[in-house]
């Protein structure tokens, strides 16, 4: 098994060849994509509340107790 995932590397490795990227991130790069992941979760933490409010008025809705007597 082992000598299998050696052969895999090794042949993974002759057809992509490891080479330079000449890439820069500077660091308003690093703070965009801060930015991105920190909007992408107060997205989700909204959209859950919403939904989790809409929820507990259908909740509170169906399972509300009218007591009206027919007089």
């Amino acid at each position: 098994m082992r000598n299998l995932k050696i052969l895999i590397f090794i042949v993974f490795c002759s057809i992509y060849p490891i080479t330079n990227a000449f890439a820069y991130l500077d660091p308003g790069s690093g703070s965009f994509i801060l930015q991105m992941f920190l909007a992408f979760f107060a997205m989700i933490a909204t959209v859950v509340s919403i939904w989790w409010n809409y929820l507990k008025n259908i909740m509170k809705k169906f399972f509300s107790k009218k007591n009206k007597t027919p007089k």
